[in-house]
């Protein structure tokens, strides 16, 4: 049995699109239930997976607008980690 080929991204860290990330990962600030305010490029990994899984439940749906940005910060992860796991 072969291993699975590993995702291709949609995007890479010179792309306009992460460029443009990056901006806003240093601005966006999430506040949780108990109002403690956290910069995106702060949030826990598992943090921002189940605010993901919680605005498409819509048990978030008055922050459904930030869904695009917290599901691109993912994929900004995911390509940082692809490039650290390159270089070493």
């Amino acid at each position: 049995m072969e291993l699975r080929k590993r995702k291709v991204f949609k995007y890479d860290k010179n792309s306009e699109e992460m460029k443009n990330h990056i901006m806003t990962r240093e601005n966006f600030v999430w506040t949780t239930q108990q109002m403690k305010s956290i910069v995106l490029k702060d949030l826990d990994s598992n943090h921002l997976k189940n605010i993901v899984a919680k605005i498409k439940r819509g048990d978030h749906a008055s922050k459904e607008i930030y869904l695009d940005t917290l599901q691109f910060e993912i994929s900004y992860r995911a390509v940082e980690q692809e490039l650290i796991t390159k270089n070493h």
